[in-house]
C-alpha cells in the first residue's frame, strides 16, 4: 500500500534566511528514511531551484508531488505559464530513483509502488495550485472580493520584466485567477472519472482551501478571505463523491 506524507507552505528559503538553525532543525527530521511519497501542498520556495534544493537537502531520493503556492510566483521574473513550464523543467516530469520529485499542476499521477510496477490498485493524485473563485461570501459579492484582493494582498503586486524593456506587468490578476480556477474543476472532474474507470483511490492535493471550514479562528470575517479560500463542499458532493 502506498504511504503518503502531506505538508505544505513550509516557506524554507524564507525560515531559512532569518533563522537557519531552527529550520536545520526543523526540516531534518524529515529525512527519516520514509519510503512513501510525500505531497507538497504548495509554498515551500520562491523559484524552481529553491524547492529543488529543499528536496536535495532534507529529503534526498524520497519521492515527492509537489504543487505550487501563491509564493512560488516570488522569484520567477517570468509569465505566470512560464513559470509552471520553469518548475516542469526543473523538478522533472515522472516518479524514478533518478527524479523523485515531480512538479504538478492541474494534471494526475498514478502512485506505483515502484518503477514498473503497474498495479492496478495505485491511487491517483491530482496536484493543482486551484486558485479561488472569490465567492467565499456569495456571487454576489464576487466583484468586491476581486477588489479587495488585488488592494490588499501582495500576491498581484509580483510583476516580471520584459528583456530589454522597462515595462512591467502582472503575472496573475483577480481575473486570470478566475478563469484557471474554472479550468482546473474541469480537469480535476475528468481525471477523477478516470481514476473511478480504472478503480483507483482519487486523492485531490491543493494549495488554497476548498471548504470555509479551512479558515482559523482569528480571521473569521476577514473581506480577504475569499482569495484565501473557496467553498466547494456542494460541488465536491456533486462531481467528486469518492
Amino acid at each position: 500500500m502506498t504511504k503518503f506524507r502531506l505538508f505544505s507552505d513550509n516557506h524554507y528559503y524564507y525560515n531559512k534566511h532569518y533563522n537557519e538553525e531552527y529550520t536545520n532543525e526543523m526540516f531534518s527530521k524529515l529525512n527519516d528514511g520514509f519510503d512513501g511519497i510525500n505531497l507538497i501542498a504548495g509554498d515551500v520556495g520562491a523559484s524552481p531551484d529553491e524547492v529543488k534544493d529543499f528536496c536535495n537537502t532534507f529529503i534526498p531520493g524520497q519521492r515527492a508531488i509537489i504543487i505550487g503556492g501563491n509564493h512560488f510566483m516570488y522569484g520567477c521574473q517570468a509569465k505566470y505559464e512560464q513559470i509552471n513550464e520553469e518548475y516542469e523543467k526543473v523538478l522533472g516530469d515522472y516518479i524514478s530513483e533518478e527524479t523523485p520529485a515531480i512538479f504538478v499542476n492541474r494534471k494526475e499521477v498514478i502512485c506505483y509502488e515502484s518503477e514498473g510496477n503497474y498495479n492496478l490498485d495505485a491511487p491517483v493524485v491530482f496536484g493543482a495550485t486551484l486558485w479561488t473563485n472569490f465567492m467565499l461570501n456569495g456571487a454576489e459579492r464576487q466583484l468586491k472580493a476581486m477588489s479587495d484582493a488585488e488592494f490588499g494582498v501582495s500576491d498581484f503586486r509580483c510583476t516580471y520584466s520584459v528583456p530589454q524593456s522597462s515595462y512591467r506587468g502582472v503575472i496573475l490578476s483577480a481575473y486570470d485567477m478566475w478563469k484557471e480556477f474554472e479550468h482546473t474543476l474541469a480537469d480535476i472532474k475528468m481525471a477523477y472519472i478516470r481514476a473511478q474507470q480504472q478503480g483507483r483511490k482519487f486523492i485531490l492535493m491543493t494549495h488554497f482551501p476548498v471548504t470555509p471550514e479551512s479558515t482559523a479562528e482569528e480571521f473569521a470575517g476577514s473581506p480577504l478571505n475569499p482569495y484565501f479560500c473557496s467553498d466547494l463542499r456542494q460541488w465536491i458532493i456533486e462531481n467528486i463523491p469518492n
